[in-house]
């Protein structure tokens, strides 16, 4: 195997799945679990769906602030209770 080809394989596996922004919502879903509630599947689908018009900008606040230490800094149990069952973010009230 080239040199180019094995940096393209670890550039995959770097990258992950999805965009910053997609992957906040399965960090957030993954925190919600261990706050002692599930996400319904339809629920992080949508997360994701709306996650995927995301500006550059926007990319970089979730690569800053989605990782699930960012999100546990910044959220609490209630606010994901909250904001998965249709209420608002911390951030929509500031």
């Amino acid at each position: 195997m080239s040199s180019a080809m094995r940096w393209v394989g670890v550039l995959v596996l770097v990258a992950g799945c999805g965009s910053p922004c997609e992957r906040l919502c399965d960090n957030m879903a993954d925190y919600a679990e261990e706050c002692g509630f599930a996400v319904p599947d339809a629920d992080l689908d949508a997360c994701k769906e709306a996650q995927k018009s995301a500006d550059s900008e926007q990319q970089d606040v979730c690569s800053d602030y989605g990782t699930p230490e960012g999100i546990r800094n910044e959220w609490t149990c209630d606010d994901l209770q909250a904001y998965w069952s249709g209420g608002t973010s911390p951030t929509a009230s500031e």
